[in-house]
């Protein structure tokens, strides 16, 4: 399985060791890590960041979507909203039409394999954290297409509450859930422990 990953800024130790797991439990992975500057990681495919900047990207970086907001002095909102773009130039780019992602503080416990019969190949499999926030806790993208389609429903919503709101009060947590909540059938929400509350 292809696990694409995803990291902005100083690369942390527990990025490695989340990365080093990933090789250590699924011996059929392959690799791809998009960061700034590339730790070295043996087996891994190193992906500069600047050769997948698109359209959407530069847009986004244009707007200065969190210019006056709580979001503003924490980079990691603004790189966790356009990692759902750099995933997308990614895959168009590399052609790659399946992939794992998840954040790089998350550990897995079991390969792809053992896990493949429990998703649904023809929706995005992701977790929820709230009602109101769904997270790459892990996600499974079975295909470009629905990927990309997700992507231009993301982009329009950026867009939309950019060009609406005073300032945007809002993480890409919380844009996924209003996606999905308008476009269900585009979704697989993966069972999280714990069940209740």
């Amino acid at each position: 399985m292809n696990y694409i990953l995803f990291y902005k800024g100083n690369f942390p130790d527990y990025a490695t060791y989340s990365i080093n797991n990933i090789l250590n439990i699924d011996l059929k992975a392959k690799v791809y890590l998009c960061t700034d500057i590339d730790p070295k990681i043996k087996n891994v495919k190193y992906l500069d960041p600047n050769n997948f900047i698109t359209e959407k990207i530069k847009s986004i970086i244009e707007m200065n979507i969190y210019k006056d907001s709580n979001y503003e002095n924490n980079n990691l909102w603004i790189n966790s909203l356009l990692r759902v773009f750099y995933l997308e130039s990614i895959i168009n780019n590399l052609k790659i039409s399946s992939f794992v992602h998840f954040d790089l503080d998350v550990l897995i416990y079991k390969p792809f394999k053992e896990l493949e019969q429990l998703l649904n190949i023809k929706k995005i499999n992701i977790t929820r954290l709230t009602d109101s926030e769904i997270i790459f806790s892990y996600s499974f993208v079975p295909n470009i297409e629905i990927y990309n389609k997700f992507c231009k429903l993301f982009y329009e919503k950026i867009v939309y509450k950019y060009k609406n709101e005073e300032k945007m009060e809002i993480n890409e947590m919380e844009l996924i859930s209003m996606i999905e909540k308008d476009n269900p059938q585009l979704f697989n929400i993966l069972p999280s422990l714990p069940y209740d509350s």
